[in-house]
């Protein structure tokens, strides 16, 4: 994505993880899975279609490339 001009990147960290909700080293590892795979695409009002549809064919080929 970012060769692409696309800035993504990871939305969330397994909840778990984090210091506050740490209790008793609970142990996740699907959330953590997911926390990896996740990513977060630009979202906001100032995207044009032409950007929506840019980063929708940069995706797209992504998936077909996997």
């Amino acid at each position: 994505m970012n060769d692409n001009g696309i800035t993504c990147g990871v939305h969330y960290e397994a909840a778990h993880l984090h210091e506050v909700y740490k209790i008793n080293n609970t142990n996740c590892p699907l959330s953590e899975k997911k926390s990896l795979e996740t990513v977060s695409i630009p979202f906001h009002e100032g995207l044009t279609i032409k950007d929506i549809m840019f980063i929708i064919k940069v995706i797209s080929q992504y998936n077909e490339d996997r």
